[in-house]
């Protein structure tokens, strides 16, 4: 392993309350992100516009995925960035995951082609070097799984494909893996490693149909299970990022919705009506609506993180009538460089990060960037790019 780049400095700080939207855009203040150095600070250091994925450490801190690295950005806006080797890492493939500890652990998931070539499934990162710690892949296989029962080593275990990963409220690794053969309706169950090492299953079952197509019920009843039912029973075929929340709660982004799985049942976090949020000309977090009210959907990749009040980010598409200066980016302390970047996204943004309280209100957070992600109860970052210009990262300080 090789380090690259060291001491690049955190994006951009944002301060967003219930009355901060204008008519003339959101103010925030830049902190450093839009510059041309890639060791700079502040408004001089040049954050990666590759830059895609993004997790808290539970210290304040972020660490984030570009193609071919691991970028580390600790609570005091120092970015490390070290370059990764995988077997199968190339042009059309790339790390798909990365989930954070608050002891300092760091996890990292590659994408299926990598699974197929790789001797494990999950990867610690350590002392700048991938070390395997999870699974033997077997992301192609064809028989019906979970293919290492409940109880079995996750060292050890022959895993199907994993899809996401993340980490629980006590620093336990979560995964998502396939269950069923390798099809468009295929099953996947959300398994917890233990302290122990060993696997337990959270949630899900088999598909009843894994090659597909799911019928209108059968797809309605796997976005929109009736709360208090069984998390065994749950048909997972079209998730799309899993999180880990308070309590050991897990929650689950479907294509169509929002769950958590609490103490082994589901409850519906947001998603099933024919709403789209508002987008009030006051700008972010101005008004909202009953978060089952939303005609939720998004595509992959996914974008999901949950704090320990039980608030939710996510990702969704984007809301097509909006004014657009109101929940643009103004801002102050940095340079033309850094604006230009903020104006070019809020421009081109093709999505939309979607606030849902712990008492089930929805209301937009950003019309600008994504990729958002929880750094404690109140304060949570976001990402944004140009793809010649770099990239900025946000800290947004939420009241509503």
């Amino acid at each position: 392993m090789r380090k690259i780049v060291a001491s690049l400095a955190l994006g951009t700080l944002l301060t967003l309350t219930a009355c901060s939207g204008r008519a003339d855009g959101v103010n925030v203040e830049l902190l450093a992100g839009g510059g041309t150095d890639p060791e700079g600070t502040g408004e001089q250091a040049k954050i990666p516009a590759a830059m895609y994925r993004m997790t808290s450490d539970g210290k304040g801190g972020v660490w984030g995925l570009a193609p071919y690295s691991i970028i580390e950005i600790s609570a005091e806006g120092d970015v490390n960035t070290t370059e990764v080797e995988l077997q199968g890492l190339g042009p059309a493939s790339r790390i798909r995951e990365i989930a954070a500890t608050s002891d300092g652990r760091v996890y990292v998931l590659p994408d299926l082609l990598i699974q197929r070539e790789e001797k494990a499934v999950v990867f610690e990162f350590v002392d700048e070097e991938l070390q395997p710690v999870v699974g033997v892949p077997r992301p192609d296989a064809e028989e019906r799984g979970p293919l290492s029962s409940d109880g079995s080593l996750a060292r050890d275990a022959d895993l199907g494909y994993v899809h996401d990963i993340a980490v629980d409220s006590e620093d336990r690794l979560l995964i998502l893996e396939r269950i069923d053969p390798p099809g468009s309706a295929a099953g996947f169950q959300v398994r917890r490693v233990e302290h122990d090492g060993t696997l337990v299953t959270v949630a899900g079952t088999h598909s009843p149909h894994p090659g597909g197509p799911f019928s209108d019920e059968a797809a309605e009843r796997a976005a929109y299970p009736p709360d208090g039912s069984d998390a065994s029973s749950l048909v997972i075929h079209e998730a799309t990022a899993i999180a880990g929340g308070a309590d050991e709660s897990v929650y689950l982004q479907t294509t169509r919705s929002v769950l958590a799985i609490e103490d082994g049942m589901v409850r519906r976090i947001l998603g099933g009506g024919n709403q789209m949020p508002p987008a009030p000309d006051g700008g972010p977090f101005e008004e909202g609506t009953d978060a089952s009210s939303v005609a939720y959907h998004v595509g992959l990749p996914g974008s999901l993180s949950v704090n320990a009040e039980g608030e939710v980010l996510t990702r969704m598409d984007p809301v097509p009538q909006h004014d657009e200066d109101a929940y643009a980016w103004q801002l102050t302390g940095g340079g033309g460089r850094a604006q230009s970047i903020a104006d070019a996204s809020a421009q081109e943004s093709s999505t939309t990060t979607i606030y849902t309280s712990a008492d089930g209100e929805a209301m937009i957070a950003s019309l600008v960037g994504g990729g958002a992600t929880w750094l404690d109860e109140t304060t949570f970052a976001i990402r944004t790019s140009h793809k010649d210009e770099g990239a900025i990262i946000v800290l947004a300080d939420v009241h509503t």
